[in-house]
């Protein structure tokens, strides 16, 4: 993890890398603003309320430390993998 931290580090002390870095950021958060607003504010089964940014987070962090645990394995994601995080994420949602 400190190797990672120290090039995480290195590579973002270098002006252009920042700038980049920062334009894929803010590419991103529009990205989820648009996918969360088309989305709307979703309700749990148990009546919890969230919104389609919070949702569009959960799954972008889930996804993210999932494919980087199976990385550091040697894996990649399969259709199945795909298959179970659909369910995953919509079993939880009030038809």
């Amino acid at each position: 993890m400190i190797v990672f931290q120290r090039a995480g580090y290195d590579f973002l002390l270098h002006h252009n890398v920042l700038k980049e870095f920062k334009d894929v950021m803010k590419k991103y958060e529009n990205l989820r603003d648009r996918l969360g607003n088309k989305i709307g504010t979703l309700e749990t089964k148990n009546g919890y309320t969230i919104t389609g940014k919070e949702i569009f987070q959960i799954l972008a962090s889930s996804m993210w430390g999932y494919c980087m645990e199976e990385s550091k394995e040697g894996r990649f994601l399969t259709q199945e993998n795909k298959e179970i995080f659909k369910e995953i994420f919509t079993s939880f949602i009030k038809e």
